[in-house]
């Protein structure tokens, strides 16, 4: 059995706007007068936020749509059906009735726009972010995605991994993490409401158990990571204290935090560790090319984390995309 959900264009702005006349707690929102119904969505980030152009190549074998997770084929026409195993930001773009252009969903204008690009590290995200404010035209009717960090991962453990203590490679985490928080600061102040995605729990990762294998040290790093970017600011006897979104005041006004990158994994490895050892994918099928004909473990995404090595598959991204749905929804924006 494939969870192979589909994604669904929701008529929801009438729905909204009797649950706004109504009292709001009841609907699940906060101090919000009306319903938050952005006109477009931006997503920045790497690979997890990215639906592939067409392969000029081979356009037949490889369309627009595909997924660094597992992609969606109808076994009966051999068509990928990209609405099929949606990434997380599918899933927000969807339930404010907006499309990719990858992956168009039955829409022919296109308010969904991904700036995100494969093996992009934070210094990558910050020039997305700064782009898009120098001539985006950023406002408050839009609503951004971030996701990054796993590259960043990669590159500090790889550069220190000789190192007995992982305290240097905690440090460059940790300031990483503090610059991500940055760039949700300098795009809320701009207007766009921010759904940003803590870094998933590699620590359980295929990578961290077969490649690397020092989950131990791995989970260090993403905490690092993670408690950079939520960091207070400056506290008094602390000076190695951080600037992350806490030190700029960001609330749920501005910024819904997804903690379920994290969360979910860690509680999927309580509860059935083998789903997260080994990938769904093939080595011999890499991302994006792996799909729900050719996977190595039983053809059954409900029971695995992992699409390969280190990339989460579409339990992940269903999870993920519905915890942010519902911050898009019910956070005062």
């Amino acid at each position: 059995m494939s969870l192979n959900r589909l994604l669904a264009r929701p008529v929801r702005r009438a729905a909204l706007a009797l649950c706004a006349a109504a009292v709001l707690t009841a609907c699940g929102g906060g101090d919000r007068a009306e319903p938050f119904d952005p006109d477009r969505l931006v997503a920045f980030g790497d690979e997890l936020s990215v639906l592939t152009p067409a392969d000029a190549s081979d356009p037949v074998n490889k369309p627009a749509g595909r997924k660094y997770s597992v992609n969606y084929y109808d076994t009966s026409t051999k068509a990928l059906v990209c609405t099929s195993n949606p990434i997380w930001v599918q899933r927000v773009a969807s339930h404010f009735d907006m499309a990719f252009e990858q992956c168009p969903n039955g829409l022919t204008t296109f308010r969904a726009v991904s700036k995100a690009v494969v093996g992009a590290r934070v210094q990558d995200l910050e020039a997305q972010v700064q782009a898009f404010l120098s001539t985006g035209n950023p406002n408050d009717k839009d609503v951004v995605t971030m996701l990054v960090g796993f590259h960043d991962l990669e590159a500090v453990y790889a550069a220190h991994a000789s190192d007995a203590s992982s305290a240097a490679a905690e440090k460059e985490m940790a300031d990483l993490g503090e610059r991500l928080a940055k760039q949700v600061y300098d795009v809320s102040r701009a207007g766009p409401a921010v759904l940003l995605a803590l870094m998933p729990a590699y620590d359980r990762s295929p990578w961290a158990r077969d490649v690397v294998k020092n989950p131990d040290r791995v989970k260090k790093l993403v905490t690092a990571f993670n408690e950079g970017l939520q960091s207070g600011g400056p506290t008094p006897g602390e000076p190695n204290s951080r600037k992350g979104i806490g030190y700029y005041k960001l609330k749920g006004d501005s910024v819904g935090l997804v903690n379920l990158s994290l969360s979910w994994i860690e509680s999927v490895a309580r509860n059935s560790e083998d789903r997260n050892k080994t990938a769904l994918c093939p080595a011999s099928t890499p991302l994006p090319d792996c799909d729900n004909r050719n996977l190595a473990n039983d053809n059954n995404e409900d029971n695995w984390v992992w699409a390969d090595a280190t990339h989460p598959g579409p339990g992940f991204h269903d999870q993920v995309g519905a915890q942010a749905t519902t911050l898009a929804e019910r956070n005062p924006f």
